[in-house]
Order: structure tokens, then sequence, then C-alpha cells
């Protein structure tokens, strides 16, 4: 059971890694820095939010021996 909530665990990060690839991408090409900035602001709050709320569900199924969700 431990072993599968770590696996899912490094599979969340790698994920993470790459949804943050793709915003960056396009800050990097796009000549609006004003814009840019509010697109990362948005973009990250939003995952950042949407993977912790998934981090704190899994570390709850954790706790009471449950298999993780995603």
């Amino acid at each position: 059971m431990i072993r599968i909530h770590l696996y899912r665990a490094v599979q969340l990060s790698v994920l993470v890694g790459l949804v943050v690839f793709i915003p960056l991408l396009y800050v990097l090409l796009s000549d609006d820095i004003q814009f840019q900035l509010m697109v990362m602001i948005v973009y990250f709050i939003l995952v950042h939010t949407c993977f912790v709320m998934i981090g704190m569900l899994n570390l709850a199924r954790a706790m009471v021996k449950k298999l993780p969700i995603f």
C-alpha cells in the first residue's frame, strides 16, 4: 500500500513538471509582458490548487489505508 502511494506521488510530480512546461513556452514566446504575467499567475494558482487538493485527498486516503485516487 505504501509503495502505491509513493509511486502515485512520483507520478504526480512528473505530471506537474509537464503541466508547468506548457505555459512557460507560451510566456517565453509571447511579446506582451503584462498579459504573460497575468496568465502565469492565474495558471499557477489554478494548477497549484488542483494538485494540492489531489494531494490532500490522497494523503487522507493513505491514512485510512485506502488506495489513492488518480
